[in-house]
């Protein structure tokens, strides 16, 4: 696997946020600190907007 297979995902600002929630929550429950990556690895194939979201 290389750095070249992915692209950076395009997020919403919203989406941006609960990232960042997330890994201020992650990292006071484990003591370490933790950094979520948004990537596509299907950077090709258009995205789905069903994926990660509730339905």
């Amino acid at each position: 696997m290389s750095r070249d297979e992915y692209e950076f995902a395009n997020l919403q600002p919203d989406v941006v946020e609960e990232i960042k929630v997330t890994e201020r929550r992650l990292s006071e429950r484990t003591g370490l600190p933790i950094t979520l990556i948004a990537y596509r690895s299907d950077a090709d194939e258009p995205a789905d907007p069903t994926v990660g979201h509730p339905t």
